[in-house]
């Protein structure tokens, strides 16, 4: 299981001419190499890395099934001053 780091210290600041909020998180995770070491573990299994459709991110992506998105967010959400 992907734990977060003890450091976790969200920055928020807001960006363009429109000030959209946006957060900065450095050391998320405790151990980023095990989120490294599942992708590939899910992208050799059973899931793929393709571009995505819908924005212009320029690498390529796989979906994270939505919970385990939901799970790793959901201690942001609670301390964001956007809410």
């Amino acid at each position: 299981m992907l734990t977060l780091g003890n450091n976790l210290q969200p920055q928020y600041e807001f960006i363009g001419q429109e000030q959209t909020p946006i957060i900065i998180i450095d050391d998320y995770l405790s151990v980023p190499q095990k989120l490294i070491n599942l992708a590939q573990s899910a992208a050799q299994s059973n899931g793929e890395f393709k571009p995505d459709e819908l924005t212009q991110y320029p690498g390529l992506r796989m979906p994270l099934p939505k919970q385990c998105v939901v799970d790793y967010l959901k201690p942001l959400i609670q301390v964001t001053p956007f809410s």
